[in-house]
């Protein structure tokens, strides 16, 4: 028996929506605003787990651990914690659908391989919450 076409495009597309997820979790630039320093002037970001300072003359980048009141802000700590369970989420809903739609068996496992795309679909609502909470906050 053949694998769905729609079970074979989501097991494609899941990795892909991980990938992004995991970027969003570690990337630094969440917040951006200028800064003064003297007679020029500096990029600062803020991410979950890391603030950085960039410097257009001379080129320079600096990062360092958020710490302070961010660490405390209940945005942070929500946005922190739903992207992590959005991560566990996504990985537990890609092993449901390779389990679910295994080619090798003469008829794929339906109920599983539906209940993958409901965790996966739970762990996109779950990223688009942490958009929603950290803006709100911001």
């Amino acid at each position: 028996m053949q694998t769905p076409t729609p079970m074979i495009a989501g097991i494609a597309c899941t990795p892909v929506g991980l990938i992004l997820v995991f970027t969003a979790v570690i990337t630094p630039q969440w917040r951006e605003g200028h800064v003064r320093l003297g007679k020029g002037s500096a990029v600062r970001t803020d991410g979950l787990w890391e603030s950085c300072l960039r410097v257009a003359e001379p080129e320079l980048k600096l990062c360092w651990p958020v710490s302070g009141a961010d660490p405390r802000d209940a945005g942070v700590l929500w946005a922190r914690g739903l992207l992590l369970g959005s991560l566990f989420l996504s990985g537990v809903g890609i092993v449901l659908a390779g389990i679910g739609a295994r080619c090798w068996m003469d008829f794929p496992q339906r109920n599983v391989a539906g209940a993958s795309g409901v965790v996966i679909m739970l762990s996109g609502l779950l990223c688009l919450a942490t958009l929603g909470i950290y803006a709100w906050h911001l």
